[in-house]
C-alpha cells in the first residue's frame, strides 16, 4: 500500500497538472474578479496591502502567468483601511485594537478599474447596484467623474474582460448565521432577491464573451464562530 505521505504527494501533483491545464485555457490578459472580503484580500478588519497582494485571484494571475505586474487591486499601506486590529494585550485583559496610524490608497489614481472589485461587506445585491459607501468609496472611486457612479459589476464589464472569478454571496447568509437571528430581508437575503440579482450577474458576465468560474458559498453553520462553542 502506498504511504500517505507518497498519496499525498501523487494527488497534490495530479491537482497541478488540472490546475496547469485549465489555466492553458483561460486568457488571463484582461482577468477580473468579483466579490466580497473573500476576494478583495480583506484581513483582520481592514484591507492592507501586505495581504492584499495575496488575495486569491491574486495568487491565481501569478500562478497563471508568472508575472506580479498587470493584475490591480485598490492596495492600501499599512494600517490599512479600516485600520486593521492588533492584538495588544492578551493577559490579564486580553486587549484588541486598531493599530495606529492611518492607511492610504498606494494606487488610487490608477486610469481605469481595479482588476480586483471584491467589495468586502457586499451583498449579491451590491454588486448590480451600489456605487457608493463605505469600502465601495476607495474600491469603485466613483467620486472620480471619468468612473460614471458605476457599479462593480459595470466596472467589470468595461474592462471586456477575458476571464472573470465570482464569488459572492457570502454576506446573504453570514448575518443570520452570526446573528442567531433568521429575518428575510433584514439578516437573510431573501430567496426571490438573491435568485434575480445572481441571473443578473451571470446574464451580463456571460455576454460578455468571458470565460467565467463561479465559487460556491461555504455552509456558514460550520464557521468557528457557529462550531467553536457547542449548542445548548
Amino acid at each position: 500500500m502506498l504511504s500517505r505521505t507518497r498519496k499525498t504527494l501523487i494527488l497534490a501533483l495530479a491537482l497541478g497538472v488540472v490546475a496547469t491545464a485549465a489555466f492553458a485555457q483561460v486568457d488571463f490578459t484582461r482577468y477580473v474578479s468579483l466579490g466580497d472580503s473573500l476576494t478583495a484580500g480583506f484581513w483582520s478588519g481592514g484591507l492592507v496591502s501586505t495581504v492584499q497582494v495575496n488575495s486569491y485571484p491574486a495568487l491565481l494571475y501569478r500562478q497563471a502567468t508568472g508575472s506580479s505586474t498587470g493584475f490591480e487591486q485598490p492596495l492600501v499601506k499599512f494600517p490599512g483601511i479600516p485600520n486593521t486590529l492588533q492584538l495588544v494585550q492578551l493577559v490579564p485583559t486580553l486587549i484588541i485594537a486598531p493599530a495606529p496610524g492611518q492607511g492610504v490608497p498606494i494606487n488610487l489614481n490608477l486610469a481605469r478599474p481595479y482588476n480586483n472589485l471584491g467589495v468586502p461587506g457586499s451583498r449579491v445585491h451590491d454588486t448590480v447596484a451600489t456605487t457608493s459607501g463605505g469600502l465601495h468609496d476607495l474600491i469603485l472611486r466613483n467620486a472620480n467623474p471619468a468612473f460614471g457612479n458605476t457599479t462593480a459589476l459595470q466596472q467589470a464589464l468595461f474592462q471586456k474582460p477575458t476571464f472573470v472569478t465570482l464569488w459572492i454571496g457570502n454576506n446573504d447568509v453570514l448575518g443570520a448565521a452570526t446573528s442567531g437571528i433568521v429575518i428575510d430581508g433584514v439578516t437573510l437575503t431573501t430567496v426571490a432577491s438573491f435568485d434575480q440579482d445572481f441571473r443578473t450577474i451571470m446574464a451580463n458576465l456571460k455576454g460578455s464573451g468571458a470565460k467565467i468560474a463561479v465559487a460556491n458559498i461555504p455552509d456558514v453553520t460550520s464557521i468557528p464562530f457557529i462550531t467553536t462553542v457547542p449548542s445548548v
